[in-house]
């Protein structure tokens, strides 16, 4: 989309404005890593809109959601972001040992140990997906991964990787975005990131998210190490 050219005051108006077809990319923040044997953090909403009329004579409000910060409990979660009224949700923080993953755009991995079987926060349709499952009540204590924009976060103890992210080819090259964090617990979980840029697990503090990914923070490893922060969002209009 451009504009016309401007006329002059008194004598003339604009010329009319150059409308266009967009597929904005719209990517909100990502949830933070789990606390001390954590789970790994959900990603932010993964929203690509097609067909989308954009043009230069308007002023749109665009909203670049923040990454969740990783604390104890239940870490942040991620800011949503906004473009023209269409939202991504914030991915939802994770649970350090005995906390369930918070819901969110994708959410959160959980660790439930000792009580028991749990399921990860949920993610939102369209947008991402749930944190995967804690199974068990033995060691290795080691919590799911946040869920991603294509993929359900891996159930822990036996993997922890955070789910996949999407790719976009907006930018010009193929970037992934909204991959959800590793898990990570008595001993160092998963330390290749998911697609999309989620966080490593702990070794022994949980790993930051990709900036402007929309990713998870990885987990926090046992014995008092915080999780990572998500990642910051990013909205592309092309």
């Amino acid at each position: 989309a451009a504009r016309g050219g401007f006329g002059t005051i008194g004598q003339g108006f604009e010329g009319g404005c150059w409308l266009s077809t967009s597929s904005p990319y719209i990517g909100s923040g990502g949830g933070g890593g789990g606390y001390d044997n954590g789970g790994g953090g959900g990603a932010g909403g993964f929203v690509l809109d097609c067909g989308l009329s954009v043009s230069s004579c308007m002023s749109y409000s665009v909203i670049v959601g923040a990454g969740g910060s990783a604390t104890t409990g239940v870490s942040g979660h991620g800011g949503a972001s906004c473009f023209n009224g269409i939202v991504a949700l914030g991915g939802g923080g994770s649970g350090g040992q005995s906390y369930i993953g918070d819901d969110g755009g994708s959410g959160g991995g959980t660790m439930y140990y000792p009580f028991g079987a749990a399921r990860g926060g949920f993610g939102t349709i369209g947008q991402g997906f749930e944190g995967g499952c804690w199974l068990s009540t033995s060691s290795p204590y080691i919590g799911s991964g946040g869920g991603g924009a294509s993929q359900r976060g891996f159930d822990g103890p036996s993997n922890g990787m955070g789910g996949a992210g999407k790719p976009s080819t907006l930018l010009g090259n193929t970037c992934y975005y909204a991959g959800g964090g590793n898990g990570s617990g008595d001993s160092v979980g998963c330390l290749v990131q998911s697609l999309g840029g989620g966080g490593i697990a702990g070794n022994p503090t949980g790993g930051n998210a990709n900036a402007n990914s929309g990713g998870g923070g990885g987990g926090g490893i046992n014995g008092g190490n915080y999780g990572g922060n998500g990642g910051s969002g990013i909205v592309i209009i092309r």
